[in-house]
């Protein structure tokens, strides 16, 4: 975490009392949780002169003193490759790979999808959510290869954030999962609410009885061996959505052991596992002012390479 280059001072007020610590710094300073938990566990967060802890309830006129962070940025990374499926005026389509975060947590970070941009497009600072995911208008999985929408424009974030939430931009994947355990027939909606796990922070989980989140595996685009290779439609996803909606129908995408899915060696990267997941297509019909686009991804190479493999 980058050196930060004063002090903070918070006075807790009326409407503040009684919350934790932690839940106010996440609203009232701009470290992300990751930057937090850092700053709690190195007690440097203070609480009228004392090292607090990150439950600790709230009095009113408390005094909170923590480091005021430096400023916000991606850094730049010029070595790193970028892939271009589309580049206009307005939007970028980039094809990520399998193993490359989306964005950055932390201020000194590397390595991730936005270091690469940054350097390539000046102009994304200051674009999207937040500081950390400049210009991009969703994530993927760091394990999940493929499409992915960057605006160039304030403008442009506004119309596609829009246009997503509404369901107008289409989103395709590839998936690859067990054939015995593809649903017999096709297409095949699941319909299913998700929400965070409280057991395990690293999944989600079904909330029973609720509907709203759909993903239609629309048809198996091919067999190979014992693994089927299907085409999966969603407009916008939850986090997790695939892997949990498949794990739902037992049908767990290969490659997936946190959603039950078979572990192979050809998916495995350093102490990491490769879920056989790629997001091969985004189209959107544009508006009155901005033109439409379509980009498509070819299945990633090294999962390509494991179908072909498995061909008799």
């Amino acid at each position: 975490m980058a050196p930060a280059n004063s002090v903070l001072v918070l006075t807790v007020g009326e409407h503040e009392a009684g919350q934790r610590l932690d839940q106010m710094l996440k609203r009232t300073s701009d470290w992300s949780n990751r930057e937090l938990a850092q700053l709690f566990a190195s007690k440097q967060v203070r609480v009228d002169g004392h090292p607090a802890k990150k439950g600790e309830r709230l009095a009113v006129g408390a005094r909170i003193e923590l480091p005021a962070p430096t400023a916000q940025r991606v850094i730049p990374q010029p070595e790193l490759t970028l892939r271009l499926l589309l580049e206009t005026e307005h939007l970028l389509v980039v094809d990520k790979p399998a193993g490359q975060a989306c964005h950055v947590l932390v201020r000194d970070e590397l390595d991730s999808l936005s270091n690469a941009l940054v350097a390539c497009y000046p102009e994304l600072p200051g674009i999207g959510y937040s500081w950390r995911e400049p210009g991009l208008i969703h994530r993927l999985d760091t394990f999940t290869s493929g499409v992915m929408i960057v605006a160039r424009t304030e403008s442009a974030f506004e119309r596609l954030s829009r246009a997503l939430t509404a369901g107008n931009i289409t989103k395709q994947y590839l998936a690859i999962v067990e054939a015995q355990r593809v649903p017999k027939r096709l297409p095949h909606d699941i319909v299913l609410a998700l929400e965070p796990d409280p057991g395990d922070k690293r999944r989600v989980r079904p909330i029973e009885g609720s509907a709203g989140l759909v993903t239609r595996v629309a048809r198996q685009v091919e067999q190979c061996g014992p693994w089927a290779l299907l085409e999966l439609q969603v407009q916008r996803a939850y986090r997790h959505q695939i892997r949990a909606h498949l794990a739902s129908i037992n049908c767990p995408l290969l490659g997936d052991p946190l959603y039950g899915g078979a572990q192979l060696g050809s998916f495995q990267r350093g102490a990491h596992w490769r879920h056989a997941l790629h997001a091969s297509y985004a189209a959107w019909a544009g508006d009155d002012d901005f033109a439409g686009f379509t980009a498509r991804s070819e299945l990633a190479a090294d999962l390509r390479a494991f179908l072909d493999a498995e061909i008799p």
